[in-house]
C-alpha cells in the first residue's frame, strides 16, 4: 500500500508552512552571521529577532511535517478512520504508523528521519507549551546562575541556529524518507512546492534551493548539483 495515485485531495498546508519556515530559516542565519562578523546588533540584527525567527521555523516545520503525514495517512487510510483513530498520535507516532502498518517497513526508531522528527517535537512543545517559573528560584540557586554567565553570548545564539537548522532538515529527511520508499507520493513537489525542485534542469540559483540542498535533499531524480 502507498499513497493512492487517483486521489485528488485539497487542504494539505505543509508547504505553505514550509515556505515560511525556510524563508525564516535564512533569516535566521543571516542575523547570526550579521552579529558573529560585526560583534554588535543592528536595528534588524538583533537577539531578539534571531530567537524569534528561529521560533517561527521550528513550529512551521512541525506544522509542515504534521500536515503532510496527516494528508499522506488519511489518503491512504480514508479520512473517517483515520481522523476519528489516529489524528491524535504525536508526529513521531504518526510516521511510525506510516512505515510500519501502510508501507509495510521495518520501523527503528534509531534511523533518521524518526531521531529529528523526535527532536523537533521537543523543540516545538517547549516554544508552544512555555512555562515560566519564580525568579526567587533562581536567585535560590547560585549554581545555575554562575553556570549561565559561563555561557558565550555567541554559543547561545548559535544554539538557536542549530535547533532551527535540525528543524528544517527533520522535513528534509522525512521527504527523503518517501521519495525513497514511495515515489508515488511526490513528496519534494508537495512540501516544497513553492520552489518545484525536482523539475529543475539547470543549476539552482534561488537561495531556498540551495539551503535545502545543503541540508541533504534528495535530488537523485535529477542532475547532481554542486553547491
Amino acid at each position: 500500500m502507498g499513497y493512492p495515485k487517483d486521489t485528488f485531495r485539497f487542504g494539505c498546508m505543509a508547504s505553505l508552512y514550509m515556505q515560511n519556515a525556510i524563508e525564516s530559516f535564512i533569516e535566521t542565519k543571516e542575523i547570526f552571521h550579521w552579529i558573529k562578523t560585526n560583534g554588535e546588533e543592528f536595528p534588524q540584527y538583533t537577539e531578539e529577532n534571531l530567537v524569534r525567527k528561529a521560533s517561527v521555523v521550528i513550529v512551521f516545520s512541525a506544522m509542515a511535517a504534521e500536515s503532510f503525514l496527516n494528508d499522506y495517512a488519511a489518503a491512504t487510510l480514508e479520512d473517517n478512520n483515520y481522523y476519528d483513530c489516529y489524528d491524535s498520535l504525536n508526529i513521531c507516532n504518526k510516521f511510525q504508523l506510516i512505515v510500519q502498518f501502510i508501507l509495510h517497513k521495518k520501523f527503528e526508531k534509531g534511523n533518521e528521519p524518526y531521531g529529528l522528527l523526535s527532536k523537533l517535537v521537543k523543540n516545538r512543545n517547549e516554544l508552544v507549551h512555555n512555562k515560566s517559573q519564580d525568579f526567587s528560584e533562581i536567585l535560590e540557586n547560585p549554581k545555575k546562575i554562575q553556570d549561565e554567565k559561563k555561557l558565550d553570548y555567541l554559543t547561545i545564539l548559535k544554539a538557536e541556529v542549530d535547533k532551527a537548522t535540525d528543524a528544517i532538515r527533520a522535513v528534509v529527511k522525512l521527504v527523503n524518507y518517501f521519495e525513497e520508499n514511495d515515489l508515488g507520493t511526490s513528496a519534494c513537489e508537495r512540501m516544497f512546492a513553492d520552489y518545484t525542485l525536482c523539475y529543475f534542469e539547470n543549476e539552482p540559483e534561488s537561495l531556498e534551493l540551495k539551503e535545502l540542498l545543503k541540508l541533504g535533499l534528495n535530488v537523485t531524480r535529477q542532475k547532481p548539483w554542486k553547491i
